[in-house]
């Protein structure tokens, strides 16, 4: 985080009177083994979502934020205002590694509730919950995955995670929508992965052997998909 007051101003004229009224400063903030400029002001220019600028109003303090941080993001950052001459400084972040999973004991595995196949109505919602095999100290954080995306709490996303003893995590998406379909990952940073595959059937959804984007070899292969879906939708409640 760099913040400093700036005693800078800027001219106005109005009907001939100059008029001088404070300026405010842009900050950027740059990464120097490339010399990329990551954001300037609030806005995000790096193609790494994970690189965000946090400035309140009013506040002479500009922060940069990043998410989900990874070895390789250490290194020298550059916060540099727009002044004349320009004013900026130094600092340098290390990333410590978590353990690589390689060495990880088997029992640290991380136990995803139910089956590894979900199949949820549209506008149901999607409710998923793992927990790790034994317990962790300190516990480290834990992250849900959509595919490659990682989720946050916001909009139709919530996230309850507890780190304290068994380290115990809940995902729910509201109303859910065919695209929320995918592969849902929980991962805590010191346990093995566990995931689900979660297939959102849209409401218009019929129980014909040709929506299948696939073939089967065999009509009993087709129908014994079918009904397997067809019974996992039975047992979802009414959104209604």
């Amino acid at each position: 985080m760099c913040g400093k007051h700036f005693q800078a101003f800027e001219s106005k004229s109005s009907q001939g009177v100059q008029q001088a009224r404070p300026f405010v400063p842009e900050v950027s903030w740059i990464r120097r083994r490339d010399l990329h400029v990551l954001t300037s002001g609030v806005h995000t220019f790096a193609s790494d979502q994970r690189f965000i600028a946090l400035h309140a109003d009013r506040s002479e303090n500009w922060t940069l934020h990043i998410r989900f941080s990874q070895a390789r993001d250490s290194g020298a950052y550059q916060c540099q205002v727009n002044t004349d001459p320009r004013i900026s400084m130094l600092f340098h972040l290390t990333v410590t590694a978590p353990e690589p999973l390689s060495r990880l004991p088997a029992e640290a595995a991380t136990l995803m509730d139910g089956s590894n196949q979900r199949y949820v109505r549209a506008g149901s919602d999607i409710q998923l919950s793992c927990r790790t095999s034994v317990a962790s100290q300190p516990p480290g954080l834990l992250y849900w995955y959509r595919d490659a995306e990682i989720l946050n709490t916001g909009g139709r996303v919530d996230i309850a995670t507890e780190l304290e003893n068994e380290t115990k995590s809940k995902l729910l998406i509201k109303g859910a929508r065919v695209s929320d379909s995918g592969n849902y990952t929980c991962w805590p940073t010191k346990f093995l992965p566990a995931s689900v595959m979660v297939h959102v059937i849209p409401v218009e959804f019929r129980f014909s052997i040709n929506i299948f984007p696939f073939s089967y070899s065999s009509k009993r292969a087709k129908l014994s998909l079918a009904s397997s879906i067809f019974s996992s939708l039975l047992e979802l409640p009414d959104t209604a």
